[in-house]
């Protein structure tokens, strides 16, 4: 009886082992796993969506400094960024997404939920004002949104009374107007 047990431990070890190489070290040893290039998705001024190929773009300071306050903030939460080949999704949100799309995000911010929209392809969807009103007041521009006030992303400008988007502000929509076009 003892030697059974010796046995299935040191098999369940193994077994271990070998679902940790095979699904974890050996995908990211495979050279079709590293892929940088994407088919770049452009908006058109129709508002449609068309595809050119292009290599994936690396993060400015201002993107890394946006993609900082929306990981702090827990934007992903709610959000996802992976457009999965499930049946109406192309329809929703636009083209698959590809590998090449996430060659310079460590963490990846792929999301599970949906509570709010997937950003994928949200990238020049809309302007930059629209973004600003939509962390000030979500139920502003969507009524239905169940997304929380980001106040603390303005500033009050003493000269105009008005509020404006502080940095953090600005690299937030800076990072999210870049989802999906780089």
């Amino acid at each position: 009886m003892k030697r059974a047990k010796m046995i299935a431990l040191i098999a369940g070890f193994g077994f271990f082992f070998l679902a940790l190489a095979l699904q974890g070290i050996l995908p990211y040893l495979m050279e079709e796993n590293r892929v940088t290039s994407v088919a770049k998705m452009v908006r058109t001024p129709l508002g449609e969506m068309a595809e050119v190929k292009a290599e994936a773009a690396g993060y400015t300071d201002l993107l890394l400094k946006g993609r900082q306050v929306y990981i702090r903030e827990g934007c992903w939460y709610c959000h996802s960024q992976y457009l999965r080949p499930t049946a109406g999704e192309t329809r929703r949100w636009g083209p698959v997404s590809e590998f090449g799309e996430y060659a310079h995000d460590l963490p990846h911010l792929f999301g599970t939920r949906r509570i709010g929209p997937d950003l994928s392809r949200v990238g020049g969807k809309y302007g930059d004002d629209w973004h600003a009103a939509h962390f000030f007041d979500p139920r502003m521009v969507v009524p239905d949104s169940v997304m929380p006030r980001m106040d603390w992303f303005f500033a009050p400008n003493a000269v105009e009374g008005k509020h404006v988007l502080s940095d953090e502000g600005r690299a937030v929509t800076a990072y999210v107007q870049i989802l999906g076009m780089n």
